[in-house]
């Protein structure tokens, strides 16, 4: 911003030197030309005779070309010092407007800070919450393991029992199946012998029998 004033300044007293050291030189110029003759008008028989204008001096001359050269330059000046203003003007409007936008970009950043702080402060306690819900889910899962753990060890003591009983029962009846076969096979051969005697008896019946008729 203080750049661009300078340059305004400095362009100003630019011009204004160059207006002042240009312009007496064109109005001399322009003094210095030859007059052009001025025009007669046509002789008028009602009229009466024209009067012939007088010239003005040297030194009139130059008195008027100063007082032009003067007013012009005063002119320029004047436009320049309002150009000036005006340039003031809109540096001064855009310097308000630079401080406008400069404090609106610091309230947004303001703004952004505390909605960044307040997320970061939700976001923590979302983050506590989350860590305190896992750590009683692990709580949790812990207790389910154990018990699991207790219950498996309670089944495998159950089974390894049942399955000694059923052993137990199994050899048991393997013994009452063995005992039984040793009778059955006694039984067996008792009756086998029965059978012998039995034929034996009915043999010699018969041949007393037999004998007892012959005599």
């Amino acid at each position: 911003m203080l750049g661009k004033r300078k340059l305004a300044y400095t362009l100003g007293i630019f011009l204004g030197l160059v207006i002042l050291a240009t312009a007496p030189v064109a109005m001399a110029e322009q003094a210095t030309a030859p007059a052009a003759p001025p025009a007669t008008a046509a002789p008028a028989t009602a009229a009466p005779a024209a009067q012939t204008p007088v010239s003005p001096t040297p030194a009139e001359q130059n008195a008027q070309v100063k007082e032009d050269v003067t007013i012009k330059l005063l002119n320029q000046m004047n436009q320049l010092l309002i150009d000036l203003i005006d340039l003031r003007a809109s540096l001064i409007l855009e310097a308000r407007a630079d401080e406008l936008i400069r404090k609106q970009l610091d309230e947004n950043i303001y703004l952004m800070e505390a909605s960044i702080s307040e997320l970061k402060k939700t976001m923590a306690a979302d983050k506590a919450e989350i860590q305190t819900v896992l750590m009683v889910h692990d709580e949790q899962l812990n207790e389910f393991d154990m018990k699991l753990v207790t219950a498996t060890e309670a089944i495998h003591k159950v089974l390894e029992e049942e399955t000694a009983a059923l052993e137990k029962n199994i050899q048991r009846i393997d013994a009452v199946d063995t005992a039984q076969n040793a009778a059955l096979d006694n039984l067996i051969k008792a009756d086998r012998g029965l059978n012998t005697r039995l034929w034996i008896a009915l043999g010699a019946s018969a041949l007393g029998l037999i004998l007892s008729l012959v005599k």
